[in-house]
């Protein structure tokens, strides 16, 4: 490709000390009106400086956080693929445990030399999930890592608090209004010369606007005497438009409806071949067009391209073939989903829909749908008997991801019944009627969520229509458990039926592997397994939960994995293991399948934050769960509550009591959506845990008294257990009050006197971290505080950091104790 000529800017000192106050910030605004220069003079500064920044433009971005998340990650990827790619796994940030992956990611990359990330008209994409995300970025503070935003307005971001904590700096519009010097200077590059009369005018007509400027000076270029102050338009159409023949003319009209473009996408909506070569000779004469080398990206800045849109309406432009061409080059290169919006531009909305009716496996995951969804919303609208297929990943997705999940699945269950009912009559060939049916009741299995006997009854009706085939529309990737760490934590949703249920699950769940191919293998022994660890059948739980890893792996079922692993860790520990515990969760969070699902991602995080909750460390719960009051994850279906469990049981240990008794009645409204008995136990423990501190033994037995009872009925006893600490001061009032079957009531009252006793080992050794451990090491080995920072390669402080952590952990207060305790809990040998 011949290169592309270099532009000669004018270098104002005055502005390049401000622009150099950018490196000393994560953030910098450049804040003005259309026309002020922010693109080319933040480029000039770029130029001068020799620095080759991320160029991001959002005019075309329809405010969609998803388009900007795109751009973003693919640019990131041409320069730094490793981590291109593990932002583009984690997925588009849809909360904030996402939102803290994300920024973790970044903030842990060493950028070595200053990476400048520019996003220009901001203003476009500044909503409340936009600006959270740049905030939690600009906020780690990341060295070498500066976001710079060009923009007309900020309405979501915090600038002000941003400002306050030495975070952002702003560069106003005055500051990039030129002075009279500097249009002195402007003309004399330009091997032009003004009176200071004409300069005076210039300024008093133009304020210093550099585009006004710029286009009188292509008028006194062309060889005009006189200046007077005509529109812009008229400007615009003399000293550009009329000068340019007619095939130039036509390309910059074409062009100027795309944000940016390539030479190669220049030429496939336009046709013209000899558009690179005209494209190279327009930037040598006109400066309201613009190159982007980091991405290979021409741009009209904003004022010229509604001067030529205008142009090319105006002599019946059709844009609609435009788009529709650049809707083909991306599906031609791959980018399905980009396509989509081009085809939605060119109104060619059935071209949308024909590829999504396509029997090819495509299933639309989290990223895709938000980036569709709009379009999809608006053009589904009875095309469901013309493109069913495409309705039904439609109606998945909006299931899945939808903020109100009651109303979504009444009205999603009507369109499946109708659509059902016009394609048995339907005349279709077999082989295309049969999918459509087969695909109607596996999307239907979606609706029925949590009620295993509805699930296996739409599974059965799939397998029988697919007759040997599998779903198109439903991957084998798909999250099994739908972001629960438990299957059965997900089912259990009538008292009394737990075991019936889970034996159900255990031998007719094999009809959903035969629907989707191989999805959910592993899950009877899982079952089996988490069955007899919440009725305290302790050795019936480690064999069919190994069966169980063993056969995901099989068919990368990592969501039936997470859940049989989980399963292990809380086993472990009610078996006092807790180092045991400890590595199957670190080996857990380390396996790089969770980069490539955003959701089991959330999932892993939240197993690995119980368990640390169970060991005590409440500094290993991430920081948007300590945040969490109402928040929801981008888990499915909001990972059946979940989160509210861990959010409470790290309340109750922070003795938070009051605000502990309030948010349980906030996440007893979560349980009720799914009918969640196990989100019912916890949270009716923890508040009985609340109420017990703050009103007495009465509140606190009362209230136990309703997980007593749901528990009871299915000879419940992990939850009980793992909170035996905080409820055994009043658990013995409770049962022998509450009229509980002798046998419930003896074997609860065991299990949780014995983890009373395993606390201890619990509150020790499982409570040191990887590095307080090597300490630990070097103290047995008899080696010096500075030996050991020279070994560690640390700070002698921190040494004695870790040493002090360690005597406070173990209870002790000198070496020698220190040693003989660790070697007594079995730390050292």
């Amino acid at each position: 490709m011949q290169s592309v000529n270099k532009r000669i800017y004018l270098r104002r000192p005055r502005v390049e000390r401000e622009f150099n106050n950018i490196s000393s910030y994560p953030l910098t605004i450049l804040q003005a009106a259309m026309g002020f220069g922010k693109s080319s003079s933040i480029q000039a500064y770029m130029t001068a400086k020799a620095y080759s920044p991320i160029y991001i433009p959002l005019s075309a971005s329809c405010g969609s956080i998803a388009y900007f998340w795109e751009r973003l990650i693919n640019l990131i990827e041409k320069r730094n693929e490793n981590l291109g790619s593990r932002l583009k796994n984690l997925g588009l940030p849809m909360d904030m445990a996402q939102l803290a992956k994300i920024v973790n990611l970044i903030s842990d990359t060493q950028f070595e030399t200053p990476v400048w990330i520019i996003l220009d008209d901001y203003q476009f994409i500044d909503e409340v999930g936009t600006a959270k995300l740049l905030s939690a970025i600009v906020t780690e503070n990341i060295p070498n890592l500066h976001l710079v935003l060009l923009t007309r307005s900020i309405r979501a971001l915090p600038v002000t608090e941003l400002i306050s904590k030495g975070l952002c700096y702003i560069i106003s519009q005055d500051t990039l209004r030129f002075r009279k010097p500097e249009i002195n200077q402007y003309f004399r590059l330009q091997d032009m010369e003004v009176s200071g009369e004409n300069t005076d005018k210039i300024y008093r007509w133009t304020g210093g606007w550099i585009t006004g400027i710029y286009l009188l000076s292509q008028r006194l270029k062309s060889g005009e005497i006189t200046l007077s102050n005509e529109p812009l338009e008229v400007l615009l159409e003399n000293n550009f438009y009329k000068t340019y023949a007619p095939e130039v003319q036509q390309l910059l009209e074409e062009c100027s409806f795309l944000d940016s473009f390539t030479s190669d996408q220049a030429v496939c909506i336009t046709g013209n071949t000899g558009a690179p070569a005209i494209l190279r000779e327009l930037l040598t004469s006109n400066a309201l067009i613009v190159f982007h080398e980091e991405s290979s990206h021409y741009q009209i800045t904003d004022i010229f391209k509604a001067f030529l849109q205008k142009k090319a309406e105006s002599k019946g432009c059709a844009t609609a073939q435009l788009y529709q061409r650049m809707a083909e080059w991306f599906m031609g290169h791959g980018n399905q989903f980009r396509a989509y919006n081009y085809f939605y531009l060119a109104g060619d909305y059935d071209r949308i829909l024909r590829d999504l009716d396509s029997d090819q496996s495509l299933d639309i995951g989290a990223i895709q749908y938000h980036m569709i969804k709009e379009i999809l919303e608006k053009i589904t609208q009875d095309k469901e008997f013309t493109y069913p297929l495409a309705m039904l990943r439609y109606l998945r997705a909006s299931l899945l991801w939808s903020p109100d999940l009651i109303q979504a699945k009444k009205l999603i269950v009507q369109k499946l019944e109708t659509m059902e009912r016009y394609f048995k009559q339907s005349t279709l060939p077999v082989p295309r009627k049969s999918r459509i049916l087969g695909e109607i009741h596996n999307t239907w299995i979606f609706c029925a969520f949590n009620d295993p006997y509805e699930i296996v009854e739409h599974a059965k009706k799939a397998v029988g229509y697919f007759n040997g085939r599998y779903s198109c529309i439903v991957s084998n990737q798909t999250e099994f458990t739908y972001g629960a760490p438990s299957m059965l934590y997900t089912y259990y949703t009538k008292p009394g039926h737990l075991a019936a249920d889970a034996s159900f699950i255990s031998e007719q769940y094999s009809w959903l592997e035969r629907a989707v191919q191989h999805c959910g293998h592993g899950c009877r022994n899982l079952i089996q397994a988490e069955l007899s660890l919440e009725t305290g059948e302790f050795d019936a739980v480690r064999l069919p939960a190994r069966k169980s890893i063993i056969e995901s792996r099989m068919y990368n079922q990592l969501s039936i994995e997470i859940c049989a692993v989980f399963a292990l860790a809380r086993h472990a520990l009610i078996s006092r293991e807790p180092l045991k515990a400890r590595q199957l969760m670190q080996d857990l969070m380390d396996n790089r399948g969770l980069e490539e699902q955003p959701v089991l991602n959330t999932t892993a995080e939240l197993c690995h934050a119980y368990v640390s909750l169970l060991m005590g460390r409440t500094d290993e719960v991430p920081v948007w769960l300590k945040n969490m009051e109402h928040t929801p994850t981008n888990l499915i279906f909001d990972g059946i509550g979940f989160t509210y469990i861990v959010a409470g049981r790290l309340l109750m240990m922070e003795q938070d009591d009051i605000r502990l008794e309030i948010m349980c009645q906030e996440y007893q409204a979560q349980f009720d959506i799914h009918s969640c008995q196990f989100g019912y136990i916890f949270n009716y423990i923890y508040c009985s845990v609340a109420k017990y501190h703050l009103y007495g033994m009465e509140e606190g037995v009362k209230t136990l008294w309703n997980a007593l009872d749901i528990a009871s009925q299915d000879s419940v006893f992990m939850p009980f257990i793992e909170n035996a600490s905080y409820i055994s001061e009043y658990l013995r009032e409770a049962l022998e009050r509450g009229g509980y079957p002798e046998e419930y009531r003896n074997k609860l009252l065991s299990l949780c006197t014995s983890q009373l006793k395993a606390d201890s080992s619990l509150v020790s050794g499982a409570l040191l971290t990887d590095r307080e451990k090597e300490v630990l090491s070097l103290l047995s080995q008899g080696l010096k505080h500075g030996e050991m920072a020279e070994r560690l390669c640390v700070s002698l402080p921190t040494v004695r950091y870790h040493i002090q952590n360690i005597y406070k952990k173990l209870s002790v207060n000198n070496r020698t104790n220190a040693i003989a305790e660790a070697k007594k809990i079995g730390i050292l040998t």
